[in-house]
């Protein structure tokens, strides 16, 4: 296996009890989008190194089948907090590499927790960023501060969480890649010349 080791932070905003979606990602999140565009950051990320994640429900089934078809689920690492093992999506089962963090008194503790062990987990070589809520903007903030010298980039086109991060970060990247991410769609091109492009 390479060194190459990409960091993907993606969720779909779903309503459940108790938790709500605020109307900033709801109203702009692209599911169909981030589900293409995680398929294709899986893909290429599987193929030529390693993968990491925290298995949101709606997201590890994903990554599940891009694994599998690629004949490539061990070089996957998905994080998941024991706060919530009654509630693994069963994709869980089909990874070998299964990191899990000890339950704490809250799920926004245990989330915490969860978060600190991911991104400490390796010297990531690039963030990709897609839809999601609350969670992918931390992420994105913890990413840049315990890895600033490795890219972290929101795909706009995804919608919800990545939408806003672009726009408040977007004037950092270089004119034509922030101009190409704002409209492109071709996401396994977009995401072989993100994490394979040596940005």
């Amino acid at each position: 296996m390479s060194n190459l080791v990409v960091f993907l932070s993606a969720g779909i905003p779903i309503e459940r009890p108790g938790r709500p979606v605020k109307p900033m990602y709801k109203e702009t999140a692209d599911v169909i989008a981030i589900r293409e565009a995680t398929r294709a950051a899986a893909a290429v990320a599987v193929a030529n190194g390693e993968l990491v994640f925290g298995g949101h429900p709606a997201i590890t089934p994903l990554v599940t089948q891009v694994g599998e078809a690629l004949d490539a689920v061990d070089h996957v690492v998905i994080f998941q907090s024991a706060y919530f093992r009654k509630s693994y999506p069963q994709d869980v089962n089909s990874f070998t590499r299964i990191e899990e963090t000890p339950p704490q008194a809250t799920e926004e503790a245990s989330l915490q927790e969860m978060r600190d062990r991911m991104l400490s987990f390796r010297q990531y070589s690039i963030g990709i960023f897609i839809g999601g809520m609350e969670g992918v903007e931390e992420e994105w903030s913890q990413f840049r501060i315990r890895h600033p010298h490795a890219p972290a980039i929101p795909i706009p086109t995804t919608g919800a969480a990545a939408q806003r991060l672009f726009a408040e970060w977007s004037n950092e990247l270089e004119p034509t890649l922030r101009r190409d991410l704002q409209v492109s769609r071709a996401y396994g091109s977009l995401m072989h010349r993100l994490i394979l492009g040596g940005l």
